[in-house]
């Protein structure tokens, strides 16, 4: 036991000084493990030795996927050990002991508390994770196997989470204790608030049987984790987890929490919920001020909120909720999926900042959606006198450009573009040609991306032909005494009621 605590003592003295061999002491530690006898030998060298691990690729780009491995079983045998020696509990609040080698004493509940974090170890575990995503060709095979790990570091987190709840009596939630379960909980929602909820689903179900039959949380119970999509399970995991960081003191937490929740109700198709949320938590207004990961988290919800007002029929809200991000000129980098074009040096911020790429939002989508709302809008408008389109508010003065612009080309091709697409089918428009410019909607390959495709295409198609009415009526009003309702609703397909 001696020699045990003997060669920790050298390791922790050396550490983040030069020339030092990392390998070598890697390789003491883990032989350490096999001699070491009792618990707390085993929590005081699995404490040394994962930190060590991360030193030895701080200043690479990302940890190979061996050595990321190798950590992940060192954290979970750390668990294993703390989950099975109840008496010992790691965490940030215990009081340094003068001399490593002494344990610390009991408290009145029996429990010897260890220095250590296992909530930093957890973030920074799941930090390279992303790091290793971001340097590899997202077009590979070898990216979609790293993803697959995104199940090994979430079962991780949802173990840590659980680690904690059984540590930090409920009590306590309000005490700076508790800011380590906070924590964990905000991981395990960046892993999951991007996700449609079949996957937040089946990511639960590979989690849990991951954990073992005897784990479950108090939080949130795993009861009937199905991989049944009649049961909404993502959903209510989602609320009772935001609900919690809400009442946390931490503010940080709690804006980041708002977003990822307006993010989830929007990408799954609960428009008002997400709208209602922005609008209640006042966000817009200090945005600004805020750090850019929150910024980028901001951006992000945005967009979604547009895409799910889109997918609504909701028209002038989605143009509202996109206009801003579809206009810019850095659509990327206020999304967070490239760093500033200027920056020739990025710092490792501007790194974490940046986002892996299967969690990217399409840009052709958004400027797709954006583009067809316009026209949608601004076409009648268009039409209309001058004087009934002075009295707006606002007006997609983008769209209006890329329209001009698209007129003023000598020699017109066959549309071969998502945006030559929507320019031809305003010229429809204008000529109150609905079908032909319905035609030209439905063959745009990207609306895929949205689940619906069929019912998004019917809905765009309806639209179409009142819009094609109204700005047949603005056009034509000054040649006519009276209109045949019989006729309209031949043209443009209508009931005579609508």
């Amino acid at each position: 036991a001696d020699d045990i605590f003997e060669t920790l003592r050298s390791i922790i003295e050396t550490r983040g000084k030069k020339n030092i061999d990392l390998n070598e002491q890697i390789e003491s530690l883990v032989s350490l493990l096999e001699t070491a006898k009792t618990p707390f030998q085993l929590i005081s060298i699995y404490l040394i030795l994962i930190p060590v691990r991360f030193d030895l690729y701080a200043k690479a780009s990302f940890m190979p996927l061996e050595q990321w491995k190798s950590t992940t079983e060192n954290i979970n045998s750390l668990l294993t050990i703390l989950e099975t020696n109840k008496e010992y509990v790691v965490t940030e609040n215990a009081v340094a002991a003068d001399d490593i080698q002494t344990e610390p004493e009991a408290d009145s509940n029996g429990v010897k508390k260890i220095v250590g974090s296992i909530a930093s170890l957890i973030e920074r575990l799941d930090d390279e994770f992303t790091s290793h995503l971001q340097n590899i060709d997202p077009h590979s095979s070898e990216y979609i196997q790293r993803v697959r790990d995104d199940i090994t570091v979430y079962a991780l987190i949802v173990r840590t989470q659980i680690y904690y709840e059984n540590v930090i009596p409920e009590e306590s939630y309000e005490s700076d204790e508790a800011s380590q379960l906070y924590r964990i909980i905000l991981r395990r929602l960046d892993h999951i608030y991007y996700k449609p909820t079949k996957l937040i689903n089946f990511t639960e179900t590979q989690a849990w049987k991951n954990l073992g039959e005897s784990v479950d949380s108090k939080i949130y119970k795993k009861a009937d984790v199905v991989e049944n999509e009649s049961v909404n399970y993502a959903g209510g995991l989602f609320d009772k987890l935001c609900s919690l960081l809400y009442k946390q003191p931490n503010s940080i937490f709690r804006k980041k929490t708002v977003l990822y929740h307006i993010y989830y109700y929007a990408f799954n198709d609960q428009y008002y919920k997400a709208r209602d949320m922005l609008l209640m938590s006042h966000l817009q207004s200090t945005i600004h001020t805020s750090d850019t990961q929150l910024q980028v988290l901001f951006n992000r919800a945005l967009v979604q909120l547009g895409f799910s007002a889109f997918r609504l029929g909701l028209f002038v809200e989605a143009q509202q909720s996109l206009q801003e991000i579809a206009t810019s000129s850095r659509q990327r980098e206020i999304l967070g999926q490239s760093v500033q074009r200027f920056q020739q040096q990025q710092s490792q911020v501007d790194k974490q900042r940046l986002l892996p790429f299967h969690m990217h939002i399409n840009l052709e989508l958004l400027e797709c959606c954006f583009h067809t709302a316009s026209l949608l809008i601004e076409i009648p408008f268009m039409a209309a006198s001058p004087e009934v389109a002075k009295k707006r508010q606002t007006s997609a003065k983008s769209f209006k450009r890329a329209l001009e612009y698209h007129e003023r080309q000598i020699f017109e091709g066959p549309a071969e573009n998502t945006r030559d697409y929507i320019m031809y089918a305003a010229k429809a428009l204008q000529k109150s040609d609905w079908k032909k410019a319905s035609k030209l909607l439905d063959s745009i390959k990207i609306w895929s991306l949205f689940g619906n495709t069929e019912e998004l295409k019917k809905m765009l198609r309806s639209k179409l032909q009142v819009e094609a009415l109204r700005t047949y009526l603005f056009v034509n009003k000054n040649f006519y005494d009276s209109l045949s309702i019989k006729n309209l609703t031949e043209i443009f397909e209508l009931s005579e009621s609508q």
